[in-house]
């Protein structure tokens, strides 16, 4: 089951079994489907008969690289497409059968669910865009529901980034030997399908983003979610040259912010061993070689693929390089600030108390100046399609910051890298993933200060 998975110490075996099964799905995407259904199996199973829901919660955590390898080797239906719609709504609710309901906890996630229902119920009358467009936010809210306030050690962090971790490892190893070699490929300045599995570039873009930032955080805290450092930092470098090559950035823009973020408040504490973690010792010889580690990485990359790189990272475009067009705001986010304009000046000028329903704003994007296609923005979707009961759900959406003014700065910055990544993967890709759903729930706990126990089990 999936705490077998996270917790055994022959993380080695781990690690070659998940880069075997990157190889097998080439070959059938039942490998896959097998491996999911006997941890997901599994995990339930034990957390009734035990009446333990923490196999569930992993599980759940689990399921964000599972999500995108299904949608990569067209799983469905055995993996649906929107699987991280249904299956964490599906543990939540087993979770909350086995752990209860706890009333003091449970209120942001239930206004968020009461907020969005009007939206749902005024939305599209094809049920399918409808659930496509809200059950995100609802199923964000239920998260929120189970995680708020929900007690964690800081070795329990170490399994959830593991959890994560592992099934990205399949992505990885899917990706280098079923997509052509990245030397190979003709690059343009539009994000890559072909080095991104036939998926959306920007999907790829965001779960490798998150494992870049899982692999830097692992390092700084010593926590070893790789054993083997050396596998550690060519997994490091990997992850990040292939987020790099889809030229899709904002995967790989926003883990870089959630790790700058994360690394200035863990400074704070001056690297001393605290709570729990013995802090790497990093000076500023350390931060240099690592931000000119990064940078060459960056460059190696932009040589690959011709100079391409540092261009379209500049947002550049074909019609700004032919001098028809300077590079703006719209161009440099390919095209979601035109559509988060037209999605504000829609909420202005349909319905300002209740939106336009869940899906509708599709069908109206071209009456307010932008192109007829879907919302990439999850604030302006919430404004466009839930009105003013979208708004009080954006400012919802905000309250982990509060809660961070009151936490030492080891919680204080956990919390801000699960909820930097959250909202930052929100207004890049919507709700297209379930990055958003799990990292705002994961913003949500309480980090104890773990026992003497939890420490040996850290070193």
């Amino acid at each position: 089951m999936i705490i077998d998975v996270v917790k055994n110490k022959n993380n080695n075996l781990l690690i070659g079994v998940h880069i075997l099964l990157g190889i097998l799905v080439l070959f059938s995407s039942y490998f896959l489907v097998a491996w999911y259904y006997f941890l997901l199996i599994s995990s339930v199973y034990t957390a009734l008969l035990k009446r333990n829901s923490y196999p569930l919660q992993l599980m759940i955590i689990y399921t964000i690289g599972i999500e995108l390898l299904g949608r990569m080797l067209q799983a469905y239906p055995f993996i649906p497409w929107e699987v991280g719609k249904y299956v964490p709504l599906l543990l939540v609710f087993l979770s909350f059968i086995i752990d209860g309901i706890t009333k003091s906890s449970i209120w942001l996630g239930l206004f968020i669910i009461i907020l969005a229902l009007p939206g749902y119920l005024l939305g599209a009358a094809d049920v399918e865009s409808r659930n496509f467009a809200t059950l995100g936010i609802i199923n964000l809210g239920a998260v929120a529901m189970y995680y708020h306030e929900r007690k964690y050690t800081l070795n329990d962090i170490r399994l959830i980034l593991r959890s994560m971790l592992f099934p990205l490892i399949i992505v990885v190893s899917y990706l280098m030997v079923g997509t052509p070699a990245i030397t190979e490929i003709d690059y343009d300045l539009n994000s890559n399908a072909k080095i991104s599995g036939g998926l959306g570039a920007n999907q790829v873009s965001t779960i490798l983003g998150l494992g870049f930032a899982i692999l830097i955080v692992s390092i700084i805290c010593g926590f070893k979610v790789v054993k083997n450092k050396y596998f550690e930092y060519f997994l490091f470098a990997l992850v990040l040259i292939r987020g790099l090559v889809t030229f899709s950035r904002g995967g790989i823009v926003i883990a870089m912010i959630a790790v700058a973020i994360f690394f200035f408040i863990v400074r704070m504490d001056k690297g001393k061993a605290i709570y729990g973690i013995k802090l790497v010792k990093i000076k500023v010889q350390h931060i240099i070689l690592g931000v000119f580690l990064i940078i060459g990485l960056f460059l190696l990359t932009n040589y690959i693929t011709g100079g391409m790189l540092l261009l379209r990272y500049q947002g550049e475009t074909r019609n700004s390089l032919a001098g028809e067009e300077e590079i703006g705001i719209d161009s440099f986010t390919t095209g979601r600030a035109e559509i988060f304009y037209s999605e504000v000046l829609m909420w202005l000028g349909e319905d300002v108390l209740l939106g336009v329903g869940g899906g509708n704003s599709l069908f109206l994007h071209r009456k307010y100046g932008a192109i007829n296609r879907l919302s990439h923005t999850e604030i302006s979707r919430l404004l466009a399609e839930h009105g003013t009961l979208g708004l009080l759900i954006v400012i919802l959406l905000f309250y982990p910051i509060i809660r961070v003014l009151k936490m030492r700065n080891i919680y204080a910055a956990f919390i801000m890298l699960f909820w930097v990544i959250a909202i930052g993967t929100s207004m890049h890709a919507a709700m297209r993933t379930m990055i958003t759903t799990c990292l705002f729930g994961l913003s949500l706990i309480r980090i104890q200060n773990p026992t003497l126990k939890v420490i040996q089990k850290l070193k």
